[in-house]
């Protein structure tokens, strides 16, 4: 028998046996703090899973103004909705409106940081760092869109206060 079929049987075998055995998750066994570890770990998934969500979403805004903002404002609704059922779902308690006010700034200033890299870059390779009309008019619509997202989202938190 070759060494691959070998090889592909040993893996065969060794994840049959992990799938197989009995993993005891009473919690009572570990320590407090392991525990809260893995809490602080649970809880900055969701809120990098929330941030993600928000960079995709207002990455297509920059990409595609077409129905904005009413677009960006459902997908990031749902993104809030999905991200309350998650911390709900793992234990975790309702998250204050200001941390999810600051994920969200983060979520589209990190959005706005992507769209005006690839820009930039593009600048560089086109035109050699000296934008044209239309590379300067998608850097100002981007610029314009960023403020005014976070402006709305700005006083979005304030009246909910």
């Amino acid at each position: 028998m070759c060494a691959v079929v070998k090889t592909k049987r040993l893996i065969t075998l060794a994840l049959a046996a992990f799938l197989t055995m009995q993993v005891s998750f009473d919690s009572a066994q570990y320590s407090e703090e392991l525990k809260e570890a893995a809490r602080r770990i649970e809880s900055d998934a969701l809120d990098d899973t929330l941030r993600n969500w928000v960079v995709q979403v207002f990455t297509v805004w920059l990409r595609d103004p077409d129905g904005q903002p009413h677009r960006a404002v459902t997908g990031v609704r749902t993104a809030i909705a999905a991200y309350h059922f998650g911390r709900n779902r793992i234990d975790l308690e309702t998250a204050s409106n200001e941390h999810i006010k600051k994920i969200l700034r983060e979520g589209l200033d990190e959005a706005l940081m992507k769209y005006l890299t690839n820009l930039f870059n593009a600048w560089m390779h086109d035109t050699g760092g000296r934008p044209s009309a239309s590379h300067q008019k998608l850097k100002d619509n981007a610029v314009t869109s960023y403020l005014s997202a976070r402006e709305n989202l700005d006083r979005l938190y304030e009246e909910a206060k």
